[in-house]
């Protein structure tokens, strides 16, 4: 019995052919497959079942086209191993998980750091080579380069292993320096910090608890943390206002009015030495200007600033009951020249030379002594002791009071 398909006759067999000839098919009925002899082998065409579940086999390579899985809309399960490919003709995308152009990706990041050229950092600024260099270690050399590094000072140093390369800056290199922590910008003639470069006007989101005493908002005047940083204006809030003794009508000044409350002049409140001619205007300070000379306690105010003739007045309180006075003694070997004269000198001038003098000389006999007051500064006076020969005299005792009213 033979069966018979578009022409093509397949005989029914039991078993197979011992010794089928090349080309020869047959249906075996006991293994219900048809099979075929080809090349020296036995080749059985496979049954429904057994080519579904080889179609449907996921283990299985099946070759399809691009266009048949676009089109199938299947998700994939897992990577996409590209096998060192590239991933070509790829579009800009609209979604943030979308694959991006690397055109794309890098016009974003120039748009960023438009004009930089980021170099590898270095492990610190230094001026001399360092004894030991591990092969890749990188430096700045900076002024004033020693050995090998003389003259390449603003360039980069890396060790090669036996020997320094050195790479030029160019205007826009910026790399971070390990030690400090820091990024640094080449300028073209000099590095500085990558900070120094911003423009603090172009600083986003400042905040109360920012530290950037030149930013304070106006809603924050009620609880300022940094500097007012008023030029010119008034504060008008009885909050700021009552500090001077100020009110929403009385507003606290600024220093430029002379007669109404406001903020306090420029002071030094930790000399060591008296006021000068030379503390003027120059050095900040304004009529109403305070300085304490913690030295000897003493407390003036300016009252004149003008350039090189500053005039300070001390303001040190006596005692009460007492006035300001200054008192010592002159002994006779001090006096000289004809006739004698000796010079004292106040440790602490008075504010001027607005004072009195007492002589009383001290001897070691019944001598009269008339001696002159003269050449009275407000930092020291001579006495003249109108003679040149001055005998038994031991010492000079003098008091100095300065003019005004005891309280």
């Amino acid at each position: 019995m033979a069966i018979q398909t578009d022409g093509i006759i397949f005989d029914t067999l039991s078993a197979d052919p011992g010794s089928p000839a090349e080309g020869q098919h047959w249906y075996n009925s006991t293994s219900f497959l048809f099979k075929v002899y080809r090349n020296g082998v036995v080749t059985s065409f496979t049954d429904l079942v057994a080519f579904n579940a080889h179609a449907n086999s996921g283990a299985n390579p099946h070759t399809t086209t691009l266009e048949q899985a676009r089109t199938a809309g299947a998700t994939l399960g897992g990577a996409i191993n590209m096998g060192g490919f590239a991933i070509t003709n790829v579009g800009a995308g609209s979604n943030p998980t979308d694959v991006a152009q690397r055109q794309w990706t890098t016009d974003q990041i120039n748009s960023k750091v438009a004009g930089l050229q980021w170099q590898e950092s270095v492990i610190s600024s230094i001026t001399t080579p360092p004894g030991s260099p591990v092969t890749g270690d990188r430096y700045r050399i900076i002024a004033t380069a020693t050995g090998a590094w003389v003259g390449k000072e603003n360039q980069i140093a890396q060790w090669s292993g036996s020997a320094w390369v050195y790479t030029v800056p160019t205007e826009g290199f910026i790399l971070r320096d390990m030690t400090t922590n820091t990024y640094l910008v080449f300028d073209g003639s000099a590095w500085g910090s990558l900070g120094n470069a911003v423009d603090h006007n172009s600083l986003l989101n400042l905040t109360t608890g920012d530290a950037h005493t030149q930013y304070q908002l106006r809603s924050e005047k009620g609880a300022s943390n940094g500097y007012a940083g008023l030029t010119g204006t008034s504060i008008t809030d009885t909050t700021h206002g009552n500090r001077g003794g100020g009110t929403t009508a009385s507003p606290l000044h600024t220093l430029a009015s002379a007669t109404a409350p406001g903020f306090k002049a420029q002071s030094n409140n930790a000399a060591t030495t008296n006021p000068a001619v030379g503390n003027d205007n120059t050095q900040g300070y304004s009529v109403g200007s305070e300085w304490i000379n913690t030295s000897n306690q003493t407390i003036w105010q300016a009252i004149s600033v003008a350039t090189g003739a500053a005039v300070w007045k001390e303001l040190t309180t006596a005692a009460s009951g007492y006035l300001v006075h200054k008192a010592g003694r002159v002994l006779a070997a001090t006096f000289t020249g004809n006739p004698k004269k000796a010079t004292v000198t106040f440790t602490t001038p008075f504010a001027d030379a607005n004072y009195s003098v007492v002589v009383t000389p001290v001897t070691t006999g019944n001598i009269a002594y008339i001696s002159v007051v003269e050449s009275q500064l407000a930092g020291s006076f001579v006495i003249n002791s109108t003679t040149n020969n001055i005998p038994n005299l031991t010492q000079m005792n003098w008091v100095a009071v300065k003019h005004g009213e005891s309280t």
